[in-house]
């Protein structure tokens, strides 16, 4: 076991930040980084990390919890004003991609999904702006792939 670690540089200028909401799933964890950091814009933001990211809001637990850090941390003390929801396709909290009978079914459930967390977000928080995004894994070779953000409407 390490004694103490090397010295890391840390910007502690206050921020507006942008909070974001993604699954966990450790597949796809610096995907969902480096989309927010590099496509977005937003090097600086609030990680909500959830099985399921945005289907947070359908489980009472985690819904309860998420949105008491939410409002705390994020609304009442970062002050943000825009959150960005994101899901992905093979989740295995919605029982991957094999639960459903097409593709095109697992993505409209997700679709759906974060529609929902969008319209409970906005009756809670009218003042926050959602994004919602959906990863598609748009190639597949073995235990390597490639995917893609896709705008929600």
């Amino acid at each position: 076991m390490k004694e103490a670690s090397k010295l890391y540089s840390v910007d502690l200028k206050p921020r507006v930040p942008v909070a974001a909401v993604y699954c966990l799933d450790h597949r796809f964890v610096q995907q969902h980084q480096d989309f927010i950091v590099k496509e977005l814009g937003i090097p600086f933001y609030t990680p909500y990390s959830y099985p399921a990211g945005p289907r947070v809001y359908l489980d009472i637990e985690t819904r309860n919890v998420f949105l008491g850090a939410l409002e705390k941390v994020s609304i009442d003390h970062h002050k943000i004003r825009r959150i960005i929801l994101i899901a992905h396709r093979d989740c295995r909290a919605y029982g991957g991609s094999v639960n459903f009978r097409s593709l095109e079914e697992e993505r409209a459930t997700h679709e759906r999904d974060l529609r929902l967390a969008r319209e409970k977000l906005n009756g809670k928080f009218p003042e926050i702006d959602a994004e919602l995004y959906y990863m598609e894994i748009v190639s597949q070779t073995g235990d390597e792939g490639k995917v893609q953000f896709q705008l929600v409407r």
